[in-house]
């Protein structure tokens, strides 16, 4: 269970830097 959360977090943190960069774009 702790594993899975840790993977939800570092996918949300990817997911959070991809839409800065995104947003960066624009």
């Amino acid at each position: 269970m702790a594993k899975k959360i840790r993977t939800l977090l570092m996918f949300d943190g990817k997911a959070e830097e991809a839409m800065a960069f995104y947003v960066s774009l624009f």
